[in-house]
């Protein structure tokens, strides 16, 4: 009796070794596309909350804003009377704190695409600030933009 493979069993065991492969590379490649997708999320929602958070505590600082400000329009400039002042610089948010060089409020590897600031007034005394912010980043074929809206309130304007 002869041992061995027939020619049929071999096509079968390389075919579905060959499936076998094929379903694991396709897994790998969807683990590792969604990796690289978290990692962008994950940059845009960082670098967002701490621009968001500085320009939210810097305006609740400020007495008023300086009438130089940039409002309601894209891109956005906000002088606050203390010295601060918030721009877009080439898809970066800046910031020039009291006299101080400007720096990036957001990762080289991001862009921002919208900054706009809007004044409330909701009476005589009360002023507040609404920010709106897009962030966009992208990693291999991937590309995300987020949108990031908060307000705050101008001090001694309650």
């Amino acid at each position: 009796m002869k041992k061995g493979f027939t020619l049929i069993e071999t096509i079968i065991y390389t075919a579905i070794i060959a499936v076998i492969f094929i379903l694991v590379v396709n897994s790998l490649t969807l683990v590792i596309k969604a990796f690289n997708q978290g990692r962008v999320i994950i940059k845009i929602n960082n670098s967002a909350e701490v621009a968001i958070e500085r320009m939210t505590r810097e305006i609740r600082f400020a007495y008023d804003i300086d009438a130089s400000s940039n409002l309601d329009s894209h891109p956005g400039h906000l002088v606050l009377n203390t010295y601060v002042e918030f721009y877009l610089d080439s898809g970066k948010i800046m910031i020039i704190d009291r006299g101080a060089s400007a720096v990036a409020l957001t990762s080289d590897d991001l862009t921002v695409t919208n900054l706009v600031f809007r004044q409330i007034t909701a009476s005589s005394t009360s002023k507040a600030i609404k920010i709106e912010m897009a962030i966009q980043g992208s990693s291999g074929n991937y590309q995300k933009t987020e949108n990031f809206y908060n307000t705050a309130i101008l001090r001694g304007s309650y």
